[in-house]
């Protein structure tokens, strides 16, 4: 017994590494009020706790609604806010031992206003109306958890005993005080905080603070790292600028706990300078590619299958026409025709223009006109009427009709023979017809 009190003796504040801290706030809804004035009066800012988001609290006031009911967001408005929802009721079939789904509702949630409207059902709109203004201005257990978080990380260090459920931590002794504030917080809310502490000199007791400080640390180089390899052209100079400050925190806290670290601290410290590297590595890929002048996007080509004589092949069900092939030589300058009289040079410029413009080939001898080429044409000359060629003197001008046998009543209507299995895909003439072909 005097050993025992002898060693407590002379464990004094100065001889503790830390503590292990876990604490209960039990299943509450506090008025934000109440949770401000507790901050308050425990010493600790009172805009730690921050504003709730108005979907989130959309989701927590439509909470009770989904019981017989699926409720899917089907549209964010980025521009407008304009959030919609849907509600959709469901309904056991015990016969068939299945679900069935009908249309409710659709509510529409304004983001930036907290404003709901449901034309559908104003029940609905109603209660989601009550409910949002309920959570939007109290606060959950998991919202305190959440902040008492928040706290530690940004005025103290918290390091999880287990990181899988993340149920205690350890705190290193210099955040004792802020411990005891946590403790004020949390006891005016009905809560409490428990506090463990953690003497110096044992060998589970530096194994234990050694191994949750170094997962610690490498779970917050890790996040970082994830972080920076999602960096892209539309990063902002701030974000890369914040995740240098995290790094140097990061390699601060690795220097400052050498003696929570122990031997592990040199590989910790090589980690982080090969962080660092990549960190700098990336940040000027960041640059170069925001730097960089756009390059437009080239439309993707689709390799076309070749026929037999090596021509692609349309694709089936193209929506566009195959291109119309080109002629090779280029098209005459078109002239303009004064009038009667013009050049007869000219006139034939233009008459070949009019062939090419028609697709036709070009002139030829054997196609001049029947006029002399020195001697002026009017155009009026050229709308004479062509006249047709007279028929040779051997044609029949019997009318086409004529050569048409006409049946008589009396011939018999002969059809073809086919099996029996076809004869039903074929129509067959003697069959009497229905009544509305008549």
């Amino acid at each position: 017994m005097s050993t025992a009190l002898e060693t407590l003796s002379h464990t004094a504040t100065r001889d503790l590494l830390g503590e292990i801290v876990t604490w209960d706030l039990g299943s509450v809804e506090l008025p934000v009020a109440t949770v401000k004035q507790a901050l308050t009066d425990a010493g600790l800012p009172e805009d730690s706790l921050g504003d709730l988001r108005t979907q989130t609290a959309f989701g927590r006031a439509i909470k009770d609604l989904r019981e017989g009911r699926a409720i899917d967001k089907v549209q964010t408005d980025n521009k407008t806010g304009i959030a919609v929802f849907q509600f959709t009721r469901k309904t056991l079939d015990a016969a068939r031992l299945s679900l069935n789904f009908a249309f409710e509702a659709k509510c529409c949630l304004d983001t930036k206003t907290g404003d709901i409207t449901c034309s559908d059902s104003p029940e609905i709109e109603s209660y989601a109306r009550t409910m949002l203004a309920r959570a939007l201005t109290h606060r959950t257990t998991s919202d305190i958890t959440r902040l008492v978080q928040r706290m530690f990380l940004s005025h103290a260090d918290l390091y999880a005993i287990n990181p899988k459920k993340g149920v205690a931590y350890f705190v290193p002794e210099e955040f004792r005080g802020f411990s005891a504030q946590i403790e004020d917080f949390l006891a005016a809310l009905g809560g409490s905080l428990l506090r463990f502490p953690v003497p110096k000199g044992t060998e589970a007791g530096n194994r234990s603070v050694r191994d949750s400080v170094e997962s610690g640390l490498l779970a917050l180089s890790s996040e970082l790292q994830e972080a920076v390899d999602a960096w892209g052209e539309k990063t902002r100079g701030s974000t890369m600028d914040n995740a240098v400050e995290r790094w140097q925190i990061i390699k601060h806290k690795a220097e400052a706990y050498s003696e929570y670290l122990g031997d592990r601290q040199a590989s910790l410290l090589a980690t982080l300078a090969e962080q660092r590297r990549r960190l700098a590595t990336r940040i000027d890929e960041v640059t170069a590619l925001k730097a960089a002048p756009a390059v437009p996007a080239t439309p993707k080509t689709v390799p076309q299958a070749q026929q037999a004589d090596g021509s692609a092949q349309q694709e089936l069900f193209s929506e566009t026409r195959p291109a119309e092939p080109q002629a090779a030589a280029q098209e005459p300058e078109p002239v303009t025709i004064d009038g009667p009289g013009d050049d007869p040079a000219r006139l034939k410029h233009f008459d070949e223009v009019s062939r090419v413009g028609l697709g036709l080939p070009p002139e030829t001898e054997e196609d001049e006109p029947p006029w002399p080429k020195d001697e002026p044409l009017a155009i009026a000359d050229r709308a004479t009427p062509i006249v047709p060629p007279e028929p040779p003197a051997d044609f029949d001008s019997t009318p086409l009709a004529d050569f048409i046998p006409t049946p008589s009543s009396t011939d018999e209507q002969t059809i073809p023979d086919v099996d029996e299995e076809e004869q039903g895909s074929f129509f067959n003439p003697n069959d009497p017809q229905p009544a509305y072909y008549d």
